[in-house]
């Protein structure tokens, strides 16, 4: 009687192999079970065919010919179920190994080739993107740094993303504010000053001193020229502003002036509330006061950051005067 004979389908392993290397791993897989499961049926099946080759030869009687024909079905069904089980499983193990292989294999080319895809106002930045770019006005008017954390460039994505009318609206109890003039909020939004007033919202107002013992200094960090005139302006319209509310509303607007030295202005928005938010400049030499860069800080999802800052603003209050 005739053998099977070994694999002989016709097909080469470069056939089997795609150009995409993962589809020549899954063909290679698959070619490895076809051989496997075609050597198995091998083994178990020659034997079977040898005993069929017996019967017809009438080497054997039939009677025991009929059970061993039922005893090799019974073992050629069972192994081969058996060993298909077995196999498939293997090849679902060694296909979720290389599946997650792939996934956590990270492509540091890939990486660098990561750019800013949002040309207006971006709310996020990729990893790895400069924030101000070297060679090109900045086009990022804010990116969220963390939760809770937001980073504006220059004081253009600032005014851009934030209006002192919509600021001052967004709070519900009470606005603070540090600086070195804080015109734009004494003559840029006085009226909305004045209705929020009425509207029962309190406002502090910390300026530096006019009589500062380092104007010039101070003349020389903003890059701007007579300070203290716009200092004394700025104050001179706050004033105003308090002296034609009626008495009930002037405990509502604070004026103070402090001579402490520099380094960054406030703006604090519901202070006591869990809603808090507090937006912080810092002071850069050599840079046009409009290129310095401002961070807002949630309360809510960054208290100890937030509280850090207040408490700073807070220590300049109590060194403060009351003006006038």
């Amino acid at each position: 009687m005739r053998r099977v004979k070994s694999v002989e389908s016709g097909f080469s392993i470069r056939k089997a192999l795609p150009d995409n290397p993962n589809g020549g791993r899954r063909w290679v897989g698959q070619l490895m079970l076809e051989i496997v499961l075609v050597a198995i049926g091998e083994r178990l099946l020659n034997p079977f065919l040898d005993l069929i080759g017996s019967v017809v030869t009438q080497q054997i009687p039939t009677q025991s010919t009929i059970l061993f024909g039922i005893a090799g079905l019974v073992a050629i069904v069972g192994s081969t179920i058996l060993g298909v089980l077995l196999l498939q499983r293997l090849y679902k193990w060694v296909k979720a190994a290389n599946r997650a292989m792939q996934e956590t294999r990270v492509s540091m080319p890939e990486l660098q080739k990561t750019e800013v895809t949002h040309p207006v106002s971006p709310r996020y930045v990729e990893s790895g993107t400069p924030i101000i770019p070297r060679d090109v006005e900045p086009t990022i008017l804010t990116s969220i740094l963390f939760a809770g954390i937001e980073f504006y460039p220059s004081r253009k994505e600032l005014q851009a993303r934030v209006l002192l009318e919509d600021l001052i609206d967004s709070a519900h109890s009470s606005v603070d504010l540090l600086g070195f003039t804080l015109e734009s909020w004494s003559v840029g939004v006085r009226d909305t000053i004045r209705k929020s007033l009425k509207d029962g919202k309190h406002f502090r107002f910390i300026i530096l001193s006019p009589a500062f013992k380092a104007m010039k200094e101070a003349d020389d960090l903003n890059q701007r020229i007579n300070l203290q005139g716009r200092i004394s302006e700025s104050l001179r319209m706050l004033q105003t502003i308090k002296s034609e509310l009626p008495d009930v509303e002037k405990g509502r607007l604070d004026i103070r002036t402090h001579d402490l030295l520099p380094i960054h202005s406030i703006v604090v928005i519901d202070a006591e509330s869990e809603r808090g938010v507090i937006y912080v400049e810092y002071y850069l030499y050599g840079a046009d006061s409009r290129s310095w860069v401002t961070l807002s800080v949630s309360k809510k999802e960054q208290s100890a950051l937030f509280d850090r800052y207040w408490q700073s603003y807070k220590y300049v209050w109590d060194r403060s005067k009351t003006f006038p």
